[in-house]
């Protein structure tokens, strides 16, 4: 019994003291640290979240997701002490992939990296989407992976995959073509339980789309800013770094139709007088105006299209975040500035370390012939990143939208250190390690259009 017990502790220990850790630091935050005020995203959400209380009309722009998630709740703190312990939950995750894949030392260390990653910290004290749907994204990898690896795995397991999935799409609608390309994955290899999977995620989306269509007459408009944000990045605006707000225009001229308000009449007769051409009367066809004006003018500047893609993925990548951007605001302004540098420094040291060790990780780690599990979680994650990246090239960017990369960066992060001798066995001798070397190279010369604003004004 005492040999059992003491399996079991030493089981449970790599996982249960960082999910420990991870919960007290988090509540630490919520309790003693200031709140920051709701503004921006945040604040919209909210006020979405209220909307859907009320039972009023929904209005926002956006998939329902995240909005139907904070109306659940009647003050924002609860907001975040939920996703504090969603954090928790997808803690456990990141343990589980990473112990299938890479063993359980990476899975401990993997789980410390999480507990302790500061923006992971800060999006789980604010109101944002990106918690819950990284909650979501990982519940559905790990039952999309253990599908594609175990023939016996149950069909209730598809159908729990697809639900999840659906719900993330919900939350963040990017994910939908990662989210088909995978259910096309399944199909090659195990139909029947991608029929099901695709069944469960349609019948997750249906009421949205139903909605879409008797509003809008589109059912598969999932939400209603893909135009703007095209424009948003492929216009002459000259973004310096987009987690410090979006800049004006450079000409007057142009204008985005911007809607995401409880009544866009204004909006509408604004958007109207600026492209009559548009006769946009709901907020479907201004986005659909955003989308026409956006794609005119990719078309007739294709240069500065191209062009702009490096500008983007720096943003996406960007080292100082909207956690530094947030430690430099008022509501620090007490604080010593001995502090917020070093917490400013830990962040983005902290951030750049974990994307290093995971570009060797992800190229040098080659799994085995036999090893399916690393095998199938190296090209799901590569697929991932890979996605976002040309996701965010053709729109616009932010490092809040990099964070659902940020698990799977931690996994083959903690898989590299514990691996570090065969990393650097073979960074100078394989081409594999020369392309990670040129990996590295590539994100310093990201960083270093952005790290000047470390210690820049908000």
């Amino acid at each position: 019994m005492q040999a059992d017990l003491r399996r079991a502790a030493e089981r449970w220990a790599g996982v249960g003291v960082p999910l420990c850790a991870a919960l007290a630091i988090n509540f630490a935050v919520l309790v003693f640290a200031p709140a920051l005020e709701l503004m921006g995203d945040s604040k919209k959400y909210w006020e979405l979240g209220e909307t859907l209380a009320r039972g009023d009309a929904y209005w926002g722009v956006w998939a329902p997701g995240y909005p139907l998630f904070v109306a659940l709740h009647s003050t924002p703190a609860l907001v975040k002490l939920t996703q504090i312990l969603l954090s928790g939950v997808s803690l456990v995750l990141v343990f589980r992939l990473c112990c299938d894949a890479f063993g359980r030392p990476a899975a401990t260390i993997a789980a410390w990296i999480f507990a302790l990653e500061p923006t992971l910290i800060f999006f789980a004290n604010n109101l944002y989407a990106e918690t819950l749907f990284i909650c979501l994204f990982l519940a559905f990898t790990y039952l999309y992976l253990r599908l594609l690896d175990s023939p016996k795995a149950s069909l209730g397991v598809a159908a729990l995959a697809g639900l999840l999935l659906g719900g993330a799409i919900l939350t963040k609608p990017v994910i939908v073509y990662f989210g088909l390309a995978a259910l096309g994955v399944m199909a090659w290899r195990r139909r029947v339980p991608a029929t099901i999977m695709a069944l469960a995620m349609a019948a997750t989306l249906a009421p949205w789309c139903i909605r879409n269509y008797f509003t809008y007459g589109d059912p598969l408009q999932l939400e209603l800013a893909m135009g703007q944000n095209l424009a948003f990045g492929n216009s002459d605006m000259r973004p310096a770094n987009w987690d410090y707000g979006y800049p004006k225009p450079a000409r007057t001229s142009y204008l985005v139709c911007l809607t995401n308000v409880p009544d866009p009449t204004e909006k509408i007769a604004e958007c109207n007088r600026a492209h009559p051409a548009c006769r946009v009367t709901n907020r479907a066809e201004a986005d659909a105006c955003n989308l026409h004006n956006a794609l005119a003018y990719m078309t007739a500047h294709p240069g500065q299209v191209v062009s702009r893609i490096p500008v983007k993925l720096a943003d996406l990548w960007s080292p100082t975040s909207f956690v530094v951007r947030d430690l430099q605001r008022k509501e620090f302004s007490q604080t010593p500035p001995g502090i917020v540098i070093g917490a400013c420094v830990l962040a983005v040291g902290e951030f750049m370390f974990v994307v290093v060790a995971s570009i060797l990780g992800m190229l040098l780690l080659v799994p085995d012939v036999a090893d399916n599990r690393q095998r199938l979680l190296r090209r799901y994650a590569v697929a991932l990143v890979a996605y976002y990246c040309a996701a965010y090239s053709l729109f616009f960017a932010t490092s809040r939208f990099r964070l659902p990369l940020t698990p799977f960066l931690i996994i083959f992060c903690a898989a590299a250190i514990v691996r570090r001798r065969d990393i650097l066995r073979s960074l100078t001798t394989t081409w594999r390690g020369r392309a990670a070397i040129l990996g590295v190279l590539a994100m310093a010369a990201l960083w270093s259009t952005r790290i000047a604003t470390l210690f820049g004004p908000p």
